[in-house]
């Protein structure tokens, strides 16, 4: 039996969210309670339908409810109302009850002046008679101030200059906002300051609906007046109303998945339609036109922007949202008290139960890994622990059930240079993987890239074969496409040497040069190739103690690869004598053909002219694009040295998976 859930009228727009058992969010609604930037509204309170207030309106049979800034009010006087929501979106809501035609004779200003009596919007042009506005109105200049491209969040004023002498203004208001003003010495007159984010319209080019209050001799009429304003940014719904996210700010995973935002773009910008929301290189969905959550981000240091997936040019075409989006999982926050008391905060509560662990960790030390029977207290979202042998040092807690992460917490800076020896090498990679460190975060990524360029093997050992993990610790759901961008990223720029180049081969599973096979060429490929050829060009380089073979053999080896990679049989049936065989022409199956080095050649080839076309399809992008984007890094297996648009393109184009093997083959063939 489906429940029914009472929710609070806090903000003209609601967000649901619905939490399961593990406090991971299930699903999320936004809804549209009420206008923000009306005066007046009427609803019948049964269908919650939104009625004509200016219209002939009848009360027979239903109750209804009318809805009225929270500075207007009714005659008679008297009548009782509910006061909702908050700040800008303040109102009043007066139960008008069935059979009782007329309850309410007007709705009023503060002034006593009747709403209906002058009211000439275009669009409530029926009330008082549908009159025109008055030519003497039409007249001075109303702008926001001060003027300028602006970020959300800015508060800014309504400036109203050069009206004619002998009329006055009586009021200003913004949405259904009414604000203070003063004249000035020179005639102008300036609104307090009020934020410009709760009321510009969604789509460019943005305005914010100002109403003004005129007068002259005994004559007054409210008139409306859309001032442009050039801002842009990210709003998040709250109970509140909509709130400016700040772009220099962090961002959770649980944030973008749990709220509903709003993107206001800059004036004169690329169409929405080629617009994309990229987690860095990655692509997360295209741009929305309602609000909605920011849906399933990876969360491992990267910032977040609105740009055209390709071709984007830097501070022209980007606009950034967040400067670092992270994933703490289910905690919220961790609290090292100097009575040597920790206090672990959760999003949503969670008991403490015999299966859950607790680590403790130093970077570059080895974790510690407890049972929760240090909880001394569980309140709320809180659990209280008292552990005075971390209580002052440690740098990242996790909290895991069966050994799986279910949150963690770190430091905006990772506090280490390096590490002591290679077993403790593999012991951090692994813990940073495990944490789901920010490791592209700008406090973290050159003391991360440190570490894997100092211990390459060991670090990619633990990244790509899951190694290096102490027991009890297992890993979760890792985001494949984004932990991939990560050690493309973390090794970009690196150039290994022989020795170096060995003992990352064999560390990742070797070779088998009798069985023309590398679990390492293929483990690389996978994330980055890249990276596997600049590893596989040194390797040719010289013979090392780990691979002694000659040059010729290597490239035996690879040549064997490449045909593996493509999937290129050694022998294939001969389709003419099969054809026969099958028409029963010949007696006997007809045995398959050994294949010439030519012609391996020309199937590996076919392979990847279908894996192009898969890579334009995959990419939304012609083929000819995606063969540029090859030519660019083939050169230098790097891109580094490419400057941002160049750079972006080839991050963006390595997300897909035929992309990637398709690079693979073309390295491979120009070794």
């Amino acid at each position: 039996m489906p429940e029914i859930v009472h929710l609070p009228l806090a903000s003209a727009e609601l967000v649901a969210v619905l939490v399961d058992d593990n406090g991971e969010i299930a699903a999320s609604q936004l809804s549209e309670l009420w206008a923000t930037d009306v005066d007046v509204e009427l609803f019948d309170l049964r269908s919650g339908e939104r009625l004509d207030a200016y219209g002939s309106i009848r009360l027979a049979n239903r109750d209804h409810g009318l809805l009225l800034s929270h500075d207007l009010s009714v005659e008679p006087s008297g009548l009782q109302f509910h006061l909702i929501g908050t700040g800008a979106q303040r109102k009043r809501l007066y139960e008008l009850p069935a059979n009782v035609d007329g309850l309410v004779r007007a709705v009023l200003f503060d002034d006593g002046a009747e709403v209906g009596e002058f009211w000439h919007s275009e669009t409530d042009a029926r009330v008082g008679g549908g009159r025109s506005e008055p030519a003497w109105a039409n007249q001075g200049i109303t702008e926001i101030w001060p003027p300028g491209p602006e970020w959300l969040g800015r508060y800014r004023r309504i400036r109203v200059a050069r009206l004619d002498s002998g009329i006055t203004l009586q009021f200003i208001r913004v949405g259904a906002l009414p604000l203070d003003f003063a004249l000035d010495r020179s005639g102008v007159y300036l609104s307090e300051e009020f934020d410009i984010s709760q009321f510009i319209s969604a789509t460019p080019p943005h305005q914010i609906n100002v109403k003004l209050c005129l007068m002259r001799g005994g004559d007054r009429v409210v008139i409306d007046r859309p001032c442009l304003v050039n801002a842009s940014g990210l709003m998040r719904a709250s109970e509140h109303g909509w709130q400016v996210v700040d772009p220099t700010e962090k961002l959770s995973v649980s944030e973008a998945r749990q709220h509903a935002y709003r993107v206001v773009l800059p004036d004169g910008w690329v169409k929405p339609a080629d617009l994309a929301l990229m987690e860095g290189p990655v692509f997360s969905c295209r741009l929305w036109s309602r609000p909605r959550a920011l849906g399933e981000l990876g969360g491992y240091g990267t910032s977040l922007e609105i740009r055209t997936p390709y071709n984007a040019f830097e501070d022209e075409d980007t606009l950034v949202i967040a400067s670092v989006v992270r994933d703490s999982g289910i905690l919220s926050g961790v609290k090292s008290e100097v009575d040597g008391v920790y206090r672990i905060s959760f999003r949503h509560p969670l008991e403490p139960g015999i299966d859950h662990q607790l680590v403790f960790w130093n970077l570059g030390g080895f974790p510690e890994i407890s049972p929760v029977l240090q909880v001394a207290e569980c309140l709320d979202n809180e659990w209280r622990l008292a552990s005075t042998r971390f209580s002052r040092s440690v740098h990242c807690v996790g909290v895991a059930y069966h050994g799986t992460r279910l949150g963690s917490w770190w430091p905006d800076e990772i506090p280490f240079a390096t590490v002591a020896d290679a077993a403790s090498a593999v012991i951090t990679a692994s813990m940073l993987k495990w944490m789901h460190a920010p490791i592209m975060a700008p406090g973290w990524i050159q003391s991360v890239r440190r570490l894997a360029w100092q211990y390459p093997a060991q670090t990619l050992t633990a990244w790509l074969l899951d190694q290096g993990l102490p027991d009890g610790l297992v890993y979760g759901s890792i985001q494949t496409e984004l932990w991939g961008t990560v050690v493309r990223e973390i090794f970009s720029g690196w150039s290994p040497n022989a020795e170096e180049a060995a003992e990352v081969i064999f560390e990742l599973g070797g070779v088998d040069f009798d069985q023309g096979d590398s679990r390492a060429f293929q483990l690389l490929l996978r994330e980055s190739p890249l990276l596997m050829g600049r590893l596989i060009g040194a390797w040719l380089e010289t013979t090392t103690d780990l691979y002694p073979e000659s040059l010729e053999k290597k490239r035996q080896l690879i040549d064997q690869m490449r045909f593996l990679i493509a999937d290129v049989p050694t022998a294939s049936p001969n389709p003419y004598l099969t054809e026969q065989w099958h028409l029963g022409n010949i007696d006997c199956e007809p045995q398959p053909e050994i294949l010439t080095h030519e012609q391996r050649i020309f199937e590996e080839q076919s392979k990847q002219r279908e894996l192009l076309e898969s890579s334009a399809e995959a990419m939304v992008v012609d083929t000819t694009y995606v063969d540029r984007i090859i030519q660019n890094v083939l050169g230098t297996l790097d891109y580094q040295s490419l400057n941002y648009t160049d750079r972006n393109n080839v991050e963006t184009a390595l997300i897909a998976a035929p992309l990637r093997e398709l690079l693979g083959l073309r390295i491979l063939a120009s070794l």
